[in-house]
């Protein structure tokens, strides 16, 4: 009965909720990386199978904008120096990126198996900061590559960069969520490209702050408490991920109930002022990542929107876009509930 109520609701909520078509919006909590010696038990490939059927529009990531130049500079100032490096080899002039990124999409559409035209536009994204959306079209090079079917290798050849990028990526990305879930699904939708929705221009005063709180509080019975909560919170995800469970665990009522509370109720852990500041940058990020959420549906005049983070951000984002009446907000354990 649960199964049919799901589908009957999946079918017509978007026509008949306050007399409009609402916006769908998935949100799917995920694990930055997986262990190593456990990935081959999780079960990827059904759960890519399944968020296909959902078939988004779009899909938002956890990563850092192009247009946020804070986040760049604080997260991924190494990528920047490459990037400067592959411009200079490359001769790629950065007043016209832009407007090559969007020849080569087109060229790319239309002709979905030219290899070298896939290169040169992740050689460009790079160039251009836009790391993830490289990273993506890399994974579709390094994915096509190993099938073995190169019909023009000289062509290929000549736009690969730096140590051949996309080699370098992929290898990198094995154990994490956008090689195993993200791309895939990305490719099989053929998506071109994915929505940066993240923040992280103050991540380092994040963190600073919470090694502070805690440091203070080094004999503080709470938060001994509170470490040993995180221990056991460890280890559950640990076992889950051994019983091939760890997506559906993370994605629970139950934990993100847990996430909410935990954050919810800092206060119960320390009341410091480094504690409390901490716990306002948490809850700005996601704040920003919400409005991202709602810039990217209304420049894409998308009406499904799959949404991919870490799945502590789960439960907080998803409290600022249930404010927006124009959208039905469902969770990754809503959405797999109809296939059981």
């Amino acid at each position: 009965m649960k199964k049919i109520t799901f589908y009957l609701w999946l079918a017509f909520s978007p026509v008949v909720l306050y007399g409009q078509e609402k916006v769908v919006v998935l949100l799917v909590g995920t694990q930055h990386e997986f262990t190593d010696s456990l990935k081959h038990l999780q079960q990827f490939e059904q759960i890519r199978r399944r968020l296909v059927r959902f078939a988004p529009d779009i899909i938002c990531i956890e990563s850092v904008p192009t247009s946020d130049a804070a986040s760049l500079k604080e997260v991924r100032s190494d990528q920047l120096m490459i990037a400067g490096r592959l411009r200079d080899e490359k001769g790629i002039l950065g007043f016209k990126l832009q407007e090559k990124i969007d020849e080569l999409k087109t060229s790319l559409k239309a002709h979905p198996a030219d290899l070298a035209t896939q290169s040169r536009l992740a050689n460009r994204l790079y160039a251009d900061h836009d790391f993830w959306n490289a990273y993506y079209h890399y994974y579709r090079l390094y994915t096509a590559l190993e099938s073995g079917d190169v019909p023009d290798a000289q062509s290929l050849r000549e736009t690969f960069a730096l140590d051949s990028i996309h080699v370098r990526v992929t290898e990198k990305q094995q154990n994490g969520e956008y090689h195993n879930i993200v791309y895939p699904v990305a490719l099989e939708l053929g998506l071109m490209d994915l929505q940066n929705i993240d923040y992280r221009a103050d991540e380092r005063e994040f963190l600073q702050r919470l090694k502070k709180a805690a440091i203070g509080t080094l004999f503080n019975l709470k938060i001994f408490r509170l470490k040993k909560l995180l221990k056991k919170m460890q280890a559950e995800m640990t076992a889950a991920e051994q019983k091939r469970e760890l997506m559906d665990h993370i994605n629970s009522s139950e934990q993100q109930a847990f996430y909410l509370d935990l954050m919810d109720n800092a206060h119960k852990f320390k009341k410091s002022k480094n504690m409390r500041l901490a716990v306002n940058l948490w809850e700005f990020r996601n704040e920003v990542m919400a409005s991202r959420v709602l810039k990217a549906i209304e420049k894409n005049k998308a009406q499904k929107v799959l949404v991919t983070f870490g799945a502590f951000h789960v439960p907080f984002v998803k409290r600022y876009l249930e404010k927006h009446e124009h959208l039905k907000v469902i969770t990754y354990d809503q959405y797999m509930s109809q296939f059981k």
